[in-house]
């Protein structure tokens, strides 16, 4: 009935086959090609992907490819219309008020149709499935499937924050039109906007929200939509994959922002309707998002004295409860009086100096290395690190009062000797090294939650980048300390961040749409001193120095730019000590002696320090000749 458009491309159906194919259609049970005509999903991306006019009976290559012995490839869309056509059979025997949204005789939104494009390579291309539809049975909760985007354990924090399910606010409500001499402009945009809420389409819906508060400010049913349009909106972001963020990431406000215009709404709503139990509903979801369980738990105990009987009350009453259980609220309340000036954080092994002043003990001696003077007030301090002691009542007041946070203050000091198991929040982007300073510009809404939270901890989060060949994270990241953080008044952040040292990644998962990882410190194996290694690695690190400096000291005769010129005078004043093998090395990478050295992979020390040296200077190493010799 029909012939391949080429070799490569999927069958083109002509008039006549697609007629053939809708007679046939009719005898199979829940198959209607009424339905299928208006099947955004099946003939659009099908449309897409293999120039398919709206043919999808079941007995074409296309459909079922492996029955006729087919391939699945990335151009076409077997999968996907394999589902398809299995999904619609299940559609009679569901409610349709479940189906709302979800239906064939609802248009999809081009977001959505994005995802189910995605669902093809995904289905295709990756194992596992990573960002598959989901059927209509998994999204009424009849059927969980397996997740393969979490191969290993959870943390404790993932599993709080993708339990989270909103409560009460499956649909909106519909605006009524009281006053008939009233204009129905307001009345169109509701009606506009509750079309694209029940379709999925929230950030249009808000649009339209927004447009009817601006001409009537209090109604409550515009509040009540809108809160619960930018509820949807944080949620959604914060279950996006990391995955599919990476492919395709999404600029704009981030969660935590529409939790709070979300929250912003509710209060409004409230204070208009003050027994109103939708109100106490969208303000605890909107808490909830926020991580703000103590405040929702309020709301929610105080919607439950109006109305015992809710569900949606009762639901999220259960889920703060579980919240609570997993976390210690019975903790005194904690202000800056015990935190450290010069980190910012809670006052570990605190030291306090002749002057009044206390400072965390490594706080102390780190800013003591640049000079004896108290990092607060500038007064000269006479002590060291050996004869200075913590001061021991202190230490256990706090330690008795905020134990939660101490110990974690404990587990961060022990991280930076001991080298053992640690967690990192991932920026995925490039491969960078130690010693390095840079700045970021963070538009998308995953990071902008991501360094919300980082600045609120230890500033520190692992830059690494996305394998081209398996579309995972690579095996190893460098940790950044962001040194610098300056909000913008559009939401975005400029950061400065400085790299600190290197690390493994033992497993990833994600986290509110951003990766975490747990990861193992990585450190370089010099060979032990007095051994012939020692002695050669020296030796080499010695040779490199030289060659550096001389190729520095020519290119500062060479050049005439007083901006290079002054580059180049920092690089030599920064130069580490050769007997600091592993920061010499990362020091040289930065300063590389030709451009493509930078996309260089040095694993190690010494093939670093091999490969660095010019062929002829590894000659006359070799042959054990003096660095002085070198021309260059």
């Amino acid at each position: 009935m029909s012939s391949p458009h080429n070799g490569e491309r999927p069958r083109f159906f002509d008039a006549m086959a697609k007629k053939l194919c809708w007679a046939k259609a009719d005898t199979v049970a829940g198959r209607h090609p009424d339905r299928w005509r208006k099947d955004a999903a099946g003939n659009v991306v099908c449309k897409r992907f293999c120039n398919c006019q709206g043919c999808l009976c079941f007995e074409y290559d296309h459909i079922r490819p492996f029955a006729k012995g087919g391939e699945s490839v990335v151009e076409n869309c077997q999968i996907l219309q394999t589902r398809v056509n299995r999904l619609k059979s299940d559609k009679d025997h569901l409610d349709k008020t479940q189906l709302r949204g979800y239906s064939c005789d609802i248009s999809f939104t081009d977001k959505e149709l994005d995802i189910i494009e995605m669902a093809v390579y995904g289905d295709v291309i990756r194992p596992g499935n990573q960002c598959r539809c989901r059927s209509i049975d998994e999204l009424l909760g009849k059927y969980k499937p397996k997740d393969h985007t979490a191969p290993f354990p959870m943390a404790a924090e993932v599993e709080e924050s993708s339990g989270f399910k909103l409560e009460g606010i499956e649909d909106v409500q519909d605006f009524v039109w009281e006053n008939e001499g009233e204009s129905t402009h307001v009345y169109d945009l509701m009606k506009l906007g509750n079309k694209a809420f029940r379709d999925d389409r929230y950030e249009e819906a808000v649009n339209c929200y927004s447009k009817a508060h601006n001409i009537k400010p209090d109604d409550p049913v515009i509040l009540s939509n809108r809160c619960a349009a930018y509820l949807r909106i944080g949620q959604f972001l914060k279950n996006r994959p990391a995955s599919l963020s990476e492919r395709r990431p999404l600029s704009g406000l981030d969660p935590t922002t529409h939790a709070s215009l979300a929250l912003k709404d509710a209060e409004q709503f409230m204070n208009i309707k003050n027994n109103s139990i939708l109100a106490c509903i969208l303000k605890a979801n909107a808490l909830i998002l926020l991580e703000k369980f103590e405040s929702a738990r309020d709301v929610i105990l105080s919607g439950l004295q109006i109305d015992a009987s809710s569900n949606a009350l009762k639901k999220l009453e259960k889920f703060t409860g579980n919240m609570f259980g997993k976390r210690n609220h019975g903790q005194t309340p904690r202000t800056d009086d015990f935190d450290c000036t010069v980190c910012l954080k809670l006052l570990y092994e605190p030291i306090t100096t002749p002057c009044g002043h206390t400072f965390c003990r490594s706080c102390l001696f780190q800013s003591m290395d640049r000079g004896n003077r108290c990092p607060l007030c500038r007064t000269v301090l006479f002590i060291s690190a050996r004869t200075c002691a913590i001061s021991v009542t202190l230490k256990n007041i706090i330690e008795r009062n905020f134990p939660a946070e101490y110990a974690e203050r404990k587990l961060e000091d022990d991280s930076l000797t001991n080298m053992g198991p640690d967690f990192l929040p991932l920026f995925v982007l490039d491969v960078i090294l130690p010693c390095q300073k840079f700045h970021l510009n963070i538009f998308e809404a995953r990071y902008r939650l991501m360094v919300r939270r980082i600045m609120e901890g230890n500033r520190r989060m692992g830059m690494v980048i996305l394998d081209s060949t398996t579309g995972s994270v690579a095996d190893y990241a460098c940790e950044v300390e962001i040194t610098d953080c300056e909000p913008l008044p559009d939401g975005r952040f400029f950061l400065e961040v400085e790299s600190r040292r290197r690390c493994r990644i033992l497993r990833n998962w994600d986290q509110d749409g951003y990766r975490v990882a747990e990861i193992e410190w990585v450190r370089d194996l010099t060979p032990a001193e007095g051994t012939k290694e020692r002695s050669d690695l020296q030796d080499m690190t010695y040779v490199v120095a030289e060659y550096a400096r001389s190729w520095i000291k020519a290119a500062q005769e060479a050049t005439r730019d007083q901006v290079r010129l002054t580059e180049l005078h920092k690089a030599e004043g920064l130069m580490p000590s050769t007997t600091d093998l592993e920061s010499f090395s990362f020091w040289d990478c930065q300063h590389p002696l030709d451009p493509f050295y930078s996309f260089f992979p040095f694993s190690s020390v010494v093939p670093f320090v091999n490969w660095h040296l010019p062929d002829h200077h590894q000659d006359l190493f070799n042959n054990k000749a003096h660095p002085s010799s070198f021309s260059t």
